[in-house]
């Protein structure tokens, strides 16, 4: 949210605008802080992008072995 103490908005909108992914969308929650209880723009936002994927699954990269090993 706008007014969040722990992450900074701007620090937020910075990691967005950083981010490759397309198609992307920042949603703003203006006078919320980082720990309030979800506003109904909070729910509206969620129900949009859950519009948008629709019910496909996710294309998920071929997995990569991250075992580590020890000499």
């Amino acid at each position: 949210g706008t007014i969040d103490t722990v992450v900074p908005f701007e620090l937020g909108r910075q990691l967005f605008d950083a981010a490759p992914a397309t198609p992307k969308q920042f949603v703003s929650m203006p006078g919320v802080g980082h720990s309030d209880p979800p506003t109904m723009a909070y729910h509206r936002a969620i129900e949009a992008f859950f519009d948008r994927i629709g019910d496909g699954a996710a294309t998920l990269p071929t997995p990569v072995d991250a075992t580590l090993s020890h000499p």
